[in-house]
């Protein structure tokens, strides 16, 4: 009778069984830590625990680094999260350039850190985009982080699990994205607050992996302390990982939802969320001939190379950015940028009048 997130936690503690509502110690895979977060409770660790954290390679370091800072406070967070890095001997680094938030795909994913069916987590409510693979990430703040840097564990609450099954097929011009911003218009921004959601059904079966990122990073806007797809073979291979039985944890056919939510995505139209609230949603419909002003196309959410491929396609069709509109892009890191460059893409997007950034990272 258990959700994926029990499984996950039961596993990550040591137990053959937990339930919804039980506070556990479980093990910590992956820590991800930078900028003023890091700083705090760097200094809160030295000052209680000593001098070196519990196991340096489960822990990345990042910061939003920019060429020339902007203060004397981002040159300090910068500084002192390099000499964390040092002193840990950290070996794996993330300084991303401005504008970029890649959530470590390359550190993270592709060079295999963390894996499905552990548990991952940051002082960033983002990192729940891993929940695509079947890991547990959860945003921590700084004092339950102190303890990972102590243990490598951390007390959490397993949440209760609000299920989305989800089928049918998007129409054409219709994405992940737009099924995301549905579901945040009818739940709202509180909506999830501290709950695993989880998502399944044949809409999820058929999503690309770059679309199941993109439902789970959104879950954080809901207030979800994690998102969860079962792992399934397309994620085992984007990871290229071997076919670990192990990898494989599914819900129970008869698991204990709190809430559980049936949704047609059939006539799902292209959705936009409107000032001053991600779940102020109106579909495209209600809100045509809007004049747009700026558009951004990247970060956690939609930097991708799926996104770009669009992107790309719509402008060599239609022709250039209209001169009163600004077209900022930034690829979620630099593997994506590369990709990008190599399919032409970003010649496409720059020729069209697009102000394209490498992500850095």
């Amino acid at each position: 009778m258990n959700t994926l997130i029990e499984k996950i936690m039961a596993r990550a503690s040591g137990k053959k069984e937990v339930n919804a509502g039980e506070v556990v110690m479980a093990k910590v895979n992956l820590s991800y830590v930078g900028g003023a977060a890091l700083i705090i409770t760097y200094e809160q660790f030295k000052k209680h625990f000593g001098s070196k954290v519990f196991d340096p390679s489960i822990f990345v370091v990042q910061h939003g680094a920019i060429l020339a800072p902007s203060s004397i406070q981002t040159a300090e967070e910068y500084k002192l999260t390099m000499e964390f890095a040092e002193e840990q001997e950290i070996k794996h680094l993330c300084m991303r350039a401005a504008g970029s938030a890649s959530l470590l795909e390359k550190e993270v994913l592709e060079d295999g850190l963390v894996k499905p069916g552990s548990v991952a987590v940051a002082c960033d409510s983002h990192v729940v985009t891993l929940g695509a693979f079947g890991i547990a990430a959860m945003g921590l703040g700084s004092t339950d982080m102190l303890q990972v840097f102590h243990l490598g564990k951390s007390w959490f609450k397993v949440p209760e699990t609000i299920n989305f099954k989800i089928n049918g097929s998007f129409k054409n011009g219709v994405m992940s994205k737009d099924l995301v911003l549905k579901i945040l218009q009818k739940q709202g921004l509180a909506g999830a607050a501290y709950k695993a959601v989880e998502y399944s059904g044949t809409t999820i079966e058929n999503m690309s992996i770059d679309g199941r990122m993109t439902l789970c990073n959104m879950a954080a806007e809901m207030g979800a302390k994690a998102a969860l797809i079962a792992t399934d073979k397309k994620a085992i291979n984007y990871l290229g990982l071997p076919e670990d039985p192990s990898f494989f944890l599914s819900p129970d056919s008869d698991a204990k939802y709190e809430q559980t939510h049936d949704i047609c995505v059939d006539e799902l139209s292209p959705q936009v969320a409107i000032p001053h609230s991600p779940d102020n949603v109106k579909s495209i419909e209600e809100i045509e001939g809007v004049k747009v002003n700026e558009v951004f196309l990247g970060s956690c959410t939609n930097g991708r190379i799926e996104d770009f491929r669009i992107a790309a396609k719509i402008l060599k069709n239609n022709g250039k950015v209209p001169k009163h509109l600004r077209f900022i892009v930034v690829p979620s890191n630099t593997q994506t940028y590369l990709q990008a460059l190599k399919e032409g893409i970003i010649e496409i997007l720059v020729e069209s009048g697009a102000a394209v950034e490498n992500p850095g990272c």
